[in-house]
């Protein structure tokens, strides 16, 4: 169902959100969100924020030659409250992603398969309810449901967090949702696997992480806020929106 009648006005301040980087001049939160209108959808001003912040980039060359968009981020975790819009924000973007690098792979997954199930078949409605529907192919495969970009061969699949679940290939983009749920373990190899896929794109690839906050037990996104908090990482974009302390 179409979501354009809603227009969102405010936008709050981020507890943490980093800077615009004029080393890196140019960012896709325009572009993707032409293609969320496209599918129904009207971005939210916070959600702009995050598209702005997080694909920032500037021209560069990659081992061939080629002219590239670099990312200035590797790895973007965003946290904000539970029905917030996380859903709405990604899947334009995993769109937008398959039309700007023809013949590229993308990759999601959530707490569990059956939820990432669920996700992924909910953008596909949303995709095959809009003009979209014209050039992108969905699949309906237990276990491998996803979109394909007919003229390119570009395509978005879901696939269960394991232990084993990314080997092979090169995916430009790979988001992980609802990490909260990852322990420790399962959270360190899926990024570990994932790193080494993209090494040979690493310029154009990158990692999104999107969840609520979760419990002290939430040990791997736990870690990942105290390293954005401290701005440890530099190839990490932190965006997070939650209560003030106390």
């Amino acid at each position: 169902m179409s979501l354009l009648p809603r227009r969102f006005l405010a936008l709050p301040a981020p507890t943490h959100c980093p800077a615009p980087d004029p080393a890196y001049p140019l960012n896709e939160g325009a572009e993707v969100a032409r293609v969320a209108l496209i599918m129904g959808i009207r971005l939210q001003p916070w959600q702009r924020l995050v598209l702005n912040r997080a694909t920032q980039y500037r021209w560069g060359a990659n081992a061939l030659g080629a002219r590239v968009r670099e990312y200035k981020y590797k790895t973007v975790v965003v946290t904000v409250p539970r029905q917030s819009g996380k859903t709405t924000l990604v899947g334009p973007l995993q769109v937008f992603r398959m039309f700007l690098r023809p013949g590229s792979k993308s990759l999601y997954t959530a707490q569990t398969g059956a939820d990432a199930s669920e996700r992924i078949r909910e953008l596909i409605a949303s995709v095959i309810e809009s003009p979209l529907r014209e050039i992108i192919t969905p699949r309906y495969s237990s276990g491998s449901e996803g979109l394909t970009v007919r003229e390119t061969g570009s395509t978005l699949r879901r696939f269960s967090p394991t232990l084993s679940a990314v080997h092979g290939g090169h995916p430009h983009l790979v988001t992980l949702d609802e990490i909260w749920k990852f322990d420790k373990t399962l959270g360190d190899t899926l990024v570990g696997s994932i790193g080494p896929s993209q090494v040979t794109i690493r310029q154009e690839a990158q990692i999104w992480m999107i969840s609520t906050k979760g419990t002290a037990r939430s040990e791997f996104m736990n870690e990942l806020i105290t390293r954005g908090v401290e701005g440890a990482d530099p190839a990490m974009c932190f965006i997070e929106w939650a209560m003030p302390e106390g």
